[in-house]
């Protein structure tokens, strides 16, 4: 029966009696809460330990975020069939008040509905009534017991309804401020200034990129005597390249070659970095002939010294061919070079060790 039917059929004065008399045989739903002398405040802390207990099992990483942790205030009406009563979340003890006139007026209009659903109830009260901390029950009274069952599947719907879209409204907005949002990268250009790297002698490939005013850039360990770049868009079209700065020690290189293609992108710094800024690497993991380049999204996770140059670390994985790949940061300007990571996509999980060069280490070439 929805809720519109039971307002009508229940709301003539004098069938209060007979609206709530089926619930009363219900053994589902048994009289067992005993009111006997039970203050307000009692009321409160025992609907409150239940809540805390059941809060714990389901949301015990959130619970520090939920009403009631502190203290209660707590108000009960009793009439002939029924109970009322309203929960409002305090810091301090528990404590027990009384309603004023016109609050028991409107709760016994609602009341005189019958025994009511939890919708039914939000819908015939004013709002003031409900909130992520407070709790408002009407529920069937046979003196000197309530029904224990009835009032917690309206706790229930309240969590539901209420305290959850808060809750997690407001977690979201503490994770964010421990994680900033995302930027929005724009892959295409960063993709377009890729170059795959490759030596037959070393059986070996790297990734090269072009920077701004810098030329092109990428890892010692990927530079050989016969290196070769290409496109990957144009693998058959390979350019000699000629070492122009090098550094074996930080690992870094600067070379040329003679083609116009591609995009540049521009040069940043990794001083400003810290734990949780957001970046974006790119190469060629495992070149094969049709791949299109590689980018992952990640986090700045650490930092670790190799050859007096500050490394960044990053949970983005860093696969073999990626190196000398650009890494690019929040302002979509290089701040890195990738360097080391595992051998494989499948193994990536397997180190702690995906690291990149600072770009500002380019100076020391």
């Amino acid at each position: 029966m929805g809720a519109g039917s039971v307002i009508r059929v229940v709301r003539k004065r004098g069938t209060m009696s007979h609206a709530y008399e089926s619930l009363f045989g219900d053994p589902n739903l048994p009289f067992a809460w005993d009111l006997t002398n039970w203050p307000a405040a009692g009321v409160g802390t025992h609907i409150c330990g239940t809540l805390r207990k059941a809060i714990k099992e389901q949301f015990s990483d959130l619970a520090d975020m939920f009403p009631f942790l502190h203290g209660v205030e707590s108000k009960v009406h009793l009439g002939q069939w029924y109970i009322c009563a309203s929960l409002l979340s305090i810091e301090g003890t528990n404590t027990g008040g009384e309603f004023d006139a016109n609050e028991i007026k409107e709760l016994e209009d609602a009341a005189e509905c019958g025994p009511l659903s939890y919708e039914q109830v939000v819908t015939l009260l004013p709002s003031k009534w409900f909130s992520s901390d407070r709790f408002t029950y009407i529920g069937p009274y046979r003196k000197p017991f309530g029904c224990w069952p009835h009032l917690v599947l309206h706790l229930n719907s309240w969590l539901q309804q209420f305290v959850l879209p808060d809750v997690l409204e407001r977690n979201q907005r503490r994770v964010q401020r421990v994680i900033p949002v995302a930027p929005r990268f724009d892959p295409l250009p960063i993709l377009d200034s890729l170059w795959v790297l490759e030596s037959e002698e070393a059986s070996t490939q790297g990734t090269g990129f072009r920077l701004d005013g810098v030329g092109f850039v990428t890892n010692a360990h990927v530079l050989y005597p016969d290196t070769h770049a290409f496109r990957a868009t144009d693998p058959s079209v390979k350019w000699p390249v000629r070492t122009i700065r090098r550094d074996d020690v930080i690992d870094l290189s600067v070379f040329e070659i003679d083609s116009s293609a591609g995009s540049s992108l521009h040069r940043g710094s990794a001083d400003e970095l810290k734990l949780m800024d957001h970046l974006l690497l790119a190469g060629f993991p495992n070149y094969r002939l049709g791949d299109s380049g590689y980018v992952a999204p990640g986090l700045v996770t650490g930092f670790r010294m190799v050859s007096a140059i500050r490394r960044i670390l990053t949970n983005a994985p860093i696969i073999a061919g990626n190196s000398g790949g650009p890494v690019v940061g929040a302002d979509g300007r290089v701040c890195g070079v990738a360097v080391t990571g595992a051998p494989a996509m499948i193994a990536s999980n397997e180190t702690e060790n995906h690291g990149i060069i600072p770009i500002d280490a380019l100076r020391f070439l």
